[in-house]
């Protein structure tokens, strides 16, 4: 495993609530990935068919976890370097993600395929990722991000 991969297993290892999604056809599955080793006991997946409004859903988990770190893992469409990140079209989650703990680390998940070679022009709602986590064909790979200072 290398440095920056195992840097981010090693800080997503410290938190102890987990936030995932339910993989679609072609995302990556956390749990079959180095960090599916160290998951932390309280994890709640997001379902797959959003249903009501994020909003609700993050103030939910807010008053759940009070005072407790976590880890926020995220699917998209295509990503770059620098933590820019388009979903679906719908705007779930980057209306979720302003709802989260500030300290709440944001984690992109994608194939290596959605990796943009150029800068994404971010719209004025869209939530950038602190890191990346890059399924390739040997493995994994990481990137971290500056995108939340």
């Amino acid at each position: 495993m290398d440095d920056s991969l195992q840097t981010l297993v090693d800080e997503c290892a410290r938190h102890s609530v987990w936030i995932l999604y339910t993989p679609l056809p072609g995302e990556v599955d956390i749990q079959k990935s180095p960090l599916g080793q160290s998951m932390p006991s309280d994890v709640f997946f997001l379902p797959n068919r959003h249903y009501g409004a994020p909003e609700v859903t993050a103030q939910a988990l807010v008053q759940t976890y009070a005072g407790k770190t976590g880890s926020v893992f995220i699917p998209g469409t295509l990503f770059d370097e620098k933590g820019n990140r388009k979903g679906r079209g719908g705007g779930w989650y980057d209306r979720f993600l302003p709802q989260l703990p500030k300290d709440w680390v944001r984690v992109g998940c994608l194939p290596e395929k959605l990796l943009s070679p150029t800068p994404l022009i971010p719209e004025s709602w869209d939530q950038p990722m602190d890191w990346l986590l890059i399924e390739t064909a040997k493995g994994y790979r990481t990137l971290q991000t500056e995108a939340r200072g």
